[in-house]
């Protein structure tokens, strides 16, 4: 029996090591998992998205994405950045101040980029790429958007005989690509045009056949319709040609001088001497026409009477 009882205190002896050895063993694993795992720091970005031609720039989408790999950094569209499903490691959402400012705060370590989207500008969407290291605060490059804005009016011919007297006016901003024409009821609306700043105004150019109606010192404003208002014409005053809003009477052309072509970004009534053709030319808000042309030459006269030669003496 105490032999049996010695093999008994000797095997729980055993297992008793075995547990500590494994408890050491343990411990030190841990403490060496711990010394091996990645600091993660937080860190932040600050920004800036302005308007160039504005002096507010609140209301700018700003959307910050982790960039997982190389090729992950591109613009977002206004569709992907509202849509933006779980493949893309979009980590936040912010809105710009009336300074532009904004701030993406406990970020981890990585690269980054940033989106600006705005509806209300002509880039739409621009991007910019930020790494953040070790928990500090980067301040990433300024995104600048050109603010834009619409235009609205009507045009109506008030003894039109139809219900489409008032369309097909071609409706256009002087100097721009930006055109329209009138619906039914001479209703029209031109949208994404820059907005003005305080020195830069539009001209508005109405226009039907021979007709054109010139409306100056318009101003567009940022995110908002400018409404001209109602523009109210006869039939006679469509045929009659040419008209400048506040008086048709006293409106001169404005002379800019000679050059081998026309000169670029013409206003209405601009005038100049081509010296490639010789012709002069007039602007009428839409296209360059005919104001001079050089004559022909004229016939040469009669050939005069011979004149008599001197006679010449030779000295010896």
């Amino acid at each position: 029996m105490k032999k049996h009882c010695k093999w008994i205190v000797a095997l729980m002896v055993a297992i008793s090591l075995v547990f500590s050895v494994l408890g050491c063993k343990n411990h030190v694993n841990s403490e060496t998992s711990n010394e091996n795992e990645t600091k993660v720091y937080t860190g932040s970005i600050s920004g800036i998205v302005k308007y160039s031609n504005a002096t507010n720039s609140e209301g700018v989408i700003v959307s910050l994405e982790k960039i997982t790999e190389l090729n992950s950094a591109r613009v977002m569209n206004q569709v992907r950045i509202k849509n933006s499903n779980n493949s893309r490691a979009i980590v936040g959402n912010a809105t710009t101040n009336a300074m532009g400012e904004y701030k993406f705060t406990n970020l981890e370590n990585g690269s980054y980029t940033v989106y600006a989207y705005s509806n209300s500008s002509t880039e739409k969407a621009i991007s910019v790429n930020v790494i953040v290291a070790n928990g500090k605060n980067v301040v990433a490059p300024t995104i600048e958007l050109t603010a834009t804005g619409s235009l609205t009016g009507q045009v109506v011919i008030t003894d039109a005989n139809d219900d489409f007297g008032s369309a097909g006016f071609i409706v256009s901003v002087l100097g721009t690509s930006f055109m329209t024409m009138t619906d039914v009821d001479g209703y029209f609306t031109l949208t994404g045009i820059p907005a003005t700043t305080d020195n830069k105004e539009y001209s508005l150019v109405i226009k039907n056949g021979d007709f054109t109606y010139l409306i100056k010192n318009i101003k567009v404003t940022s995110n908002e319709t400018t409404n001209i208002g109602k523009k109210e014409f006869t039939k006679q005053e469509i045929n009659s040609g040419v008209s400048v809003e506040n008086g048709k009477d006293g409106t001169s052309i404005i002379w800019k001088g000679s050059f081998e072509k026309a000169p670029e970004n013409p206003e209405y009534l601009w005038a100049y001497f081509n010296t490639t053709d010789g012709c002069s030319y007039i602007y009428d808000g839409t296209n360059w026409n005919l104001l001079a042309q050089s004559g022909a030459d004229g016939k040469d006269g009669e050939d005069g009477k011979d004149g008599v030669t001197p006679l010449l003496k030779l000295e010896d």
